[in-house]
């Protein structure tokens, strides 16, 4: 064989399989880091609807011990108002990490089956050229029993007879 023939030993396209398995574990990393946004951003939206909930009942101990007064209320509005803002700043925000993680979660799935593709393609070329291996042991095997058949009949030994 030559070096430049078709039958070359190993995957042509190794390099690039390799190129393609970073390309995923990229994929796979901006997706996690993606999720890790959004859980943040989830958790602040927890936190900001738990502060809602304490200014409430705040207002409502106060309102049933009858020590609410009105500087006491529009504080409480007041710092509750914020919390609806910054709820839905944050709202907006895990909207748009949603779309990031879809689009993320997309493009990882793009780079694994670009990747199954040349693996499959790897598989298949490597069958192929252990078949013509093989193939080709069978027929040296064939031809060195039918030489020493050949021999063994030139020199007039009784074979088969």
């Amino acid at each position: 064989m030559t070096p430049g023939s078709a039958q070359r030993k190993g995957f042509r396209l190794e390099r690039v399989l390799e190129h393609r398995r970073r390309l995923t574990e990229a994929a796979e990393q901006q997706l996690a880091l993606t999720i890790q946004k959004r859980l943040k951003v989830e958790a602040a939206l927890q936190q900001i609807q738990g502060a809602r909930t304490a200014v409430g009942s705040y207002l409502e101990e106060r309102a049933a011990s009858g020590a609410l007064d009105l500087t006491a209320l529009a504080a409480a509005e007041a710092y509750d108002a914020r919390l609806r803002a910054e709820a839905s700043a944050r709202r907006r925000e895990r909207a748009e990490v949603l779309v990031e993680e879809s689009a993320a979660r997309a493009e990882l799935i793009d780079r694994r089956i670009d990747e199954r593709v040349l693996e499959r393609l790897k598989e298949r070329t490597l069958r192929e050229q252990r078949e013509r291996e093989e193939a080709a042991a069978r027929q040296a095997l064939d031809e060195i029993a039918t030489l020493r058949y050949a021999r063994a009949m030139s020199n007039g030994a009784d074979y088969g007879r």
